[in-house]
Parts: structure tokens; C-alpha cells; sequence
């Protein structure tokens, strides 16, 4: 009888070590592997997150340069005559363009800058208006130096909004499928 006994108890203890050994890995791997799947995961969704802002920005400024320019070379093109508010309108966005630290730049103009050249272009649809523009410019330096405020647009939150969210399906698209954005004016503004 205490052969048998011995027997149950080495497998019971043989058990017992399975079950502690089992728990152990278990636990290791709760503990350990697990939760750096899950912190790389996290890590993989933060980097898209952050490149999608990043280009969301970009293309934002850039969505906001070309509506911009559309409207003023327009203008120019067929000879309007556009309010002192409407141009004014134009000049807060293109203030707001140069504050947000993105420049775009042109292969076919003269001077490669693009803000420059829209600022150029208005002071120019601003004479064709008959209306004195709110700023000077220096080509040479690239300076533009106001000599009246300019108000914030009533509908400016609402446009930029929509700049933004176009801007963002834009960047989304881009980060997943490794792909360029080509950037053309979307009406928004104008």
C-alpha cells in the first residue's frame, strides 16, 4: 500500500510541477511578450498618427496657397474688380499661409517662391480693384510689411475646417499607400 501511494504522490507532484511550470510560462507570457505586442502595435499606430498630422499640415498649407492663387489669377486673367472685403479675405489667408511654417515652391516662375508671388499677384488685383492693398512688399527680401489690419474672415474656421478635413483624408491615403499628393486647388476657399 505505500507503494501505491508513492506513486500518486510522485504524480501529483509530477502534476503539480506541470501545472506550476505551465502557470509560470503562462504568466511570463501575459507578463512579458504580450504587452510588447501590444506596445508595438501602439508604437506602429502612433508613428502613422504622427506622419498623417505631419502631412495633413502640409497639404493644408498647400490646399490653402492654391485656392488662393486660383482665385487671384483668375481674377487677374479676366479683369474683376473684387470687393476691398473679398481682398482682404484673400490677404488673411495668405498671411496665414506664410505663419504656418510650410513653403511651397514653383519649377515655371521667375521667383520660385509661391507665397511671394501670390502676394505680388494680389497687390496687383488689389490696383486692378482700384483699392490700396494693405501691405508692401520686397521682393528682394521676401518681406511684406503690413500698414493696416487685416480682419479674420467670418467664415474662416468654417473654411479652414474643410481645408483640414480634406487635407486629412488626403494624408491618410498618402501614409498608407506610400504614395505621393498632388496638390491643386480645391475650391474651398475661392
Amino acid at each position: 500500500m505505500m507503494n501505491w501511494n508513492r506513486k500518486w504522490t510522485k504524480v501529483g507532484v509530477s502534476l503539480l510541477s506541470v501545472g506550476v511550470l505551465s502557470a509560470g510560462v503562462f504568466g511570463g507570457y501575459k507578463t512579458i511578450i504580450e504587452p510588447n505586442q501590444r506596445v508595438e502595435a501602439q508604437r506602429v499606430a502612433t508613428e502613422k498618427e504622427k506622419q498623417v498630422e505631419a502631412k495633413s499640415q502640409q497639404i493644408t498649407s498647400g490646399i490653402v496657397i492654391s485656392d488662393v492663387t486660383s482665385k487671384i489669377e483668375a481674377s487677374l486673367k479676366d479683369g474683376s474688380k473684387l470687393s476691398e472685403e473679398e481682398l482682404d479675405r484673400l490677404t488673411y489667408y495668405l498671411y496665414v499661409y506664410t505663419q504656418n511654417g510650410y513653403q511651397f515652391l514653383s519649377a515655371d516662375a521667375e521667383d520660385s517662391n509661391i507665397g511671394m508671388n501670390a502676394f505680388v499677384n494680389l497687390h496687383k488685383l488689389y490696383d486692378q480693384s482700384g483699392l490700396k492693398a494693405p501691405y508692401v512688399y520686397n521682393v528682394e527680401t521676401a518681406e511684406i510689411t503690413f500698414n493696416r489690419d487685416v480682419q479674420k474672415p467670418k467664415d474662416f474656421d468654417k473654411k479652414f475646417e474643410e481645408v483640414k478635413s480634406v487635407a486629412d483624408e488626403k494624408a491618410k491615403d498618402a501614409v498608407e499607400n506610400k504614395s505621393g499628393v498632388k496638390l491643386e486647388s480645391e475650391g474651398i476657399i475661392e
